[in-house]
């Protein structure tokens, strides 16, 4: 094989690399907003509400890990006793795009953790009590029990505004445990009626100038 056919092969697979970088999202990392653990009988919150812009389309990871020896929530809300931390993740739609997300979680990189449940709801704020909950808790799912990637977060549309994607469960190895999600993101076209009414809308325009 000659020189130039070895080096036109070469530039032909950078300029696919390229081609790729530039067309398929990168992935980046949701930051942790705010964690809640039970710290000597009392369940405290930590963290710097940190707000995460999504853009779209995007694919987003999240996860953490958890250290050893954290101790069951303390109730209420009742229930909350058979998990040792809940995670919040803010999220916000900019006022210029309607968005839909979904997220899976692969059971590969769910380690020494049981009853882990993701929901979702609006606002900006953690709560343990939130009101505005637009996705329930998910199905639980325990590490080493399945194979393979779970949904658990529907396809849903967001309109725009703030969000805390919630995750609880509990850790329970000997020295913690630790999760991690994707988060899929992608823009909500416009439906057809809306087209043809812009459409309309813009032929009236055309017209009222043409006749003024």
């Amino acid at each position: 094989m000659s020189i130039k056919v070895i080096a036109f092969r070469a530039s032909l697979v950078l300029a696919g690399i390229v081609l790729l970088t530039q067309v398929l999202p990168a992935e980046a990392a949701l930051v942790l907003g705010s964690e809640v653990t039970n710290q000597g009988g009392i369940n405290q919150s930590t963290g710097a509400d940190s707000v995460n812009t999504l853009t779209a389309p995007s694919t987003m990871i999240y996860g953490n890990t958890l250290p050893g020896g954290l101790v069951s929530l303390v109730p209420p809300p009742s229930g909350i006793d058979s998990y040792n931390f809940y995670d919040d993740y803010i999220i916000n739609i900019p006022s210029s795009s309607v968005n839909s997300i979904s997220s899976t979680i692969d059971f590969s990189n769910l380690l020494q953790i049981s009853n882990l449940q993701v929901r979702l709801y609006s606002g900006a704020t953690p709560t343990l009590t939130p009101t505005g909950v637009i996705d329930g808790w998910s199905t639980p799912i325990t590490s080493g029990s399945e194979t393979g990637t779970i949904s658990v977060l529907p396809l849903t549309t967001l309109n725009p505004g703030d969000y805390v994607l919630e995750v609880r469960g509990l850790a329970d190895g000997q020295y913690g445990g630790s999760y991690s999600g994707v988060l899929n993101v992608a823009t909500v076209p416009l439906p057809g009626a809306a087209w043809l009414f812009i459409s309309a809308l813009a032929s009236l325009g055309i017209i009222r100038r043409k006749i003024g």
